[in-house]
C-alpha cells in the first residue's frame, strides 16, 4: 500500500482536534469522509491507521468491547509540528 502523505495528515489533525479525549474509529471514518475531495475508503483509511499505530503515529484506546478509539502518540505531534 503506498503512503498517502494527505491521509495521514488529515488524520493526525483530527485528532489532534480531539486530544482532550480518544476519538473513536467510526467518529474518524466520518470525520475524514466529511472533508472536501475525500476519496478515500474505509479500508484505505483502516490500513492506513494500522500503519500509523505500528510507526507510532497514533495509540490505540480500548473503549468498550470491540470498539477502539484512537488519540496521537509522540511521533504524531512531532509530525504535525513539522508540517
Amino acid at each position: 500500500m503506498p503512503r498517502n502523505e494527505l491521509l495521514v495528515f488529515r488524520i493526525l489533525n483530527t485528532l489532534r482536534r480531539w486530544r482532550a479525549h480518544p476519538l473513536e474509529e467510526r467518529s474518524l471514518l466520518a470525520e475524514i469522509a466529511r472533508m472536501p475531495d475525500t476519496e478515500y475508503n474505509v479500508e484505505i483509511v483502516r490500513a492506513h491507521i494500522h500503519v500509523m499505530l505500528l510507526q507510532g503515529l497514533l495509540k490505540q484506546v480500548a473503549i468498550g468491547e470491540q470498539r477502539q478509539a484512537y488519540t496521537l502518540d509522540w511521533a504524531g505531534y512531532d509530525y504535525l509540528e513539522s508540517q
